[in-house]
């Protein structure tokens, strides 16, 4: 999906961070970004995965991020994304 450019944000920066992850308890990788469009906080958090053949994207956003930090966003990402399961 990211080689194709199929999840991109014209108004958001680069991926400024880039590290493993899990998602539903698949192997996943977190992404995370700026989106000064937005504001000066504005924060994007993507996790990616695959499951029975299909690539899948959460999708964790704040405009207002507390303080801005890519830290404290991926791990509020992750605190919701906790329980998160496909359903079979």
């Amino acid at each position: 999906m990211t080689a194709r450019k199929d999840i991109t944000y014209g108004e958001c920066v680069a991926p400024e961070h880039e590290r493993a992850a899990t998602l539903g308890g698949e192997v996943a990788r977190m992404r995370a970004f700026h989106c000064p469009v937005d504001g000066p906080n504005a924060l994007a958090i993507q996790v990616l995965t695959t499951h029975d053949g299909f690539g899948w994207v959460a999708l964790c956003y704040s405009e207002s991020g507390e303080s801005g930090r890519i830290a404290d966003a991926e791990q509020q990402c992750s605190t919701w994304l906790q329980e998160f399961s496909f359903a079979n």
